[in-house]
């Protein structure tokens, strides 16, 4: 197989400018939606021009000593999809539209590009082989004291226009509780699985952000590792000492942060009531999600003229999201995406994701990283936030090169 070899640049200077761009995607990401928080004219800039630099750095990681075949088949799906997106320009003939789908194309590939650049650049060793072990633990402390000290400086925003929660200057709170989740996972299993006591601080403080985020997803989050608990046979001492933390940090919560939950159970209240939730728990835990599939497929696909031409090449973002409507999408992500971009991007972005998957079942990868993607896939799958997303898509995506190479470090685990 013919194998494409790039200018080559010294190992460590590509080494350490990744480090900097993955630890840059949370304060990114903060720095843009403080901007779009405050209706600055500089709106989401920030993050735009961080993307387009990321995906030029991950498309050279990508093309080091790499396949042909694997770069003509990558290349061909990103044509695709901007074939896709000058096709619903030309059908509704409006340069906005043109941009706003061409960004959303850009969001969509990234955490693919995230997925295959690590992974190469960790394969062909240019990059530390625990590169996602190294950036998952800086997250660990960066991401809950973006929350934490703001929060204690009264600075910062709710997660929801109710009240209720706190996401401090993050612009998307279903974004950030996704990062928090596979963070906090990551921290309870090295604590626990590898006994490393390290992890209890960050444990700590992340558990203590996800009781401030107050989403549904953090209670089940929690719910979660109770049951990874079980399914893993941990001992009954550890068992116990996790609750005792649990309890004292339900006890001091509960003192501390009595305002905010007292606002976080109105909102479940308002939100159960509002979605009928005693006829349907999941219209609850869907928020309603469910709801919006069949008439927008029917209206998009079946009753509409272009209904054929809609499902190969999609309906458009730009066609279908009116910022005056609240849910005017689906927030599933694979549903927008087939309206969006048609039944042939959605088929070749899910089956890549499937495929990372089985490759990091066989791989025997740690099985942390298998959770961990397991539970960001699903949440893409039912509440979405996630393929569109630079906070939750990039995680998505280096957890995935996790799962694309394995190294001694795995196999000695296992």
């Amino acid at each position: 197989m013919q194998i494409v070899k790039a200018k080559r640049i010294e190992p460590q200077v590509i080494n350490s400018a990744l480090y900097i761009f993955l630890g840059l995607i949370p304060i990114v990401d903060m720095i843009n939606g403080y901007n779009l928080l405050e209706n600055n004219s500089i709106g989401s800039l920030v993050g735009v021009v961080f993307r387009i630099v990321s995906i030029l750095f991950l498309f050279f990681l990508i093309i080091q000593k790499n396949r042909i075949l694997r770069l003509v088949l990558l290349n061909l799906f990103i044509l695709f999809i901007f074939l896709v997106v000058y096709i619903n320009y030309f059908r509704t003939k409006n340069v906005n539209g043109l941009i706003d789908e061409a960004m959303y194309a850009t969001k969509l590939i990234l955490p693919i590009l995230y997925a295959l650049g690590i992974s190469n650049a960790v394969n062909n060793g240019i990059v530390d082989e625990d590169i996602v072990d190294k950036i998952l633990t800086f997250f660990s402390f960066l991401v809950p004291l973006t929350l934490i000290v703001p929060m204690f400086l009264n600075l910062g925003y709710s997660s929801y226009d109710l009240g209720g929660g706190y996401k401090g200057f993050y612009y998307s709170n279903n974004e950030l509780n996704i990062l928090m989740i596979s963070i906090t996972i990551f921290n309870f299993w090295q604590l626990t699985a590898h006994k490393k006591k390290f992890f209890f601080i960050p444990f700590l403080l992340n558990s203590v952000s996800m009781l401030l985020i107050g989403s549904k997803t953090s209670i089940l989050c929690v719910l979660l590792l109770g049951m990874i608990y079980f399914f893993r046979k941990i001992s009954i001492q550890s068992i116990i000492k996790i609750l005792i933390v649990l309890t004292i940090l339900i006890f001091l919560g509960s003192r501390i942060f009595s305002e905010f939950f007292d606002e976080i159970i109105f909102r479940f209240q308002y939100y159960y009531t509002i979605t009928n939730g005693s006829d349907n728990i999941f219209n609850f835990l869907l928020s309603n999600r469910n709801l919006r599939i069949v008439p927008t497929i029917t209206e998009v696909f079946l009753t509409n003229k272009s209904g054929f031409l809609n499902f190969i090449f999609g309906y458009g973002h730009y066609q279908q999201f009116d910022p005056n409507v609240l849910q005017s999408i689906m927030e599933m992500d694979f549903v927008d995406t087939i309206i969006w971009y048609g039944v042939v991007v959605t088929a070749a972005v899910l089956g890549f994701y499937i495929y990372v998957l089985i490759r990091g079942i066989k791989r025997k990868a740690d099985f942390v990283y298998i959770l961990i993607y397991i539970t960001i896939f699903s949440f893409s799958i039912v509440a979405g936030h996630v393929l569109y997303s630079a906070l939750a898509g990039g995680i998505f995506g280096i957890i995935g090169s996790r799962l694309l190479h394995s190294d001694s470090k795995v196999k000695n685990n296992h």
